[in-house]
């Protein structure tokens, strides 16, 4: 009996490694909405979801520039990602604040939810310009059907909107 109870203890010591293993393999998506359409970004790429209904316009920036917002007093560029695609303007006071120095911040529609999902469901794109704003597609099921998420490039986007901020 002694020697089941020892070999039941290793048993249950080997599964954490294992999911460790198997956890290593997963990523914790934020899936959201920007207008009418569903996003993915890793969640390591968001510092904070902020409401905030207050946008100080600024002249001379492209269209999808709404202004400034102020993060902890600190300037922002509230950039409405739907305009930022050619689609209709959003209303919303939600924003994504990315984690990086970039002091953009993201006008989203909705958040849905966070999922962890296995890398095996993300699907990269080879990098074209029509894909250049995203780095590929996640499978997630939104509790009806599995649908393709397309995952943001930040970066891509980021450059993209300093270069125009520049240029204007």
């Amino acid at each position: 009996m002694d020697e089941n109870i020892l070999k039941a203890i290793e048993e249950n010591q080997a599964s954490p490694s294992e999911n460790q293993d198997s956890e290593e393999n997963n990523t914790t998506w934020l899936i959201f909405y920007a207008g009418s359409k569903a996003y993915a970004t890793d969640a390591n790429n968001v510092r904070e979801i902020l409401r905030n209904d207050e946008i100080f316009q600024v002249p001379f920036v492209p269209e999808y520039i709404k202004g400034v917002i102020n993060y902890y007093g600190h300037p922002y560029a509230a950039v409405d990602f739907s305009l930022f695609q050619k689609d209709e303007s959003q209303s919303s006071g939600l924003f994504l604040i990315l984690n990086d120095d970039n002091d953009i911040a993201i006008q989203i529609s909705d958040v849905r939810e966070f999922q962890t999902i296995n890398n095996n469901y993300l699907h990269p794109f080879n990098q074209t310009t029509d894909t250049l704003y995203f780095t590929g597609a996640i499978d997630y099921d939104n509790g009806i059907q599995h649908i393709a998420v397309p995952v943001l490039n930040f970066k891509t986007i980021t450059e993209r909107i300093r270069q125009d901020f520049e240029s204007e």
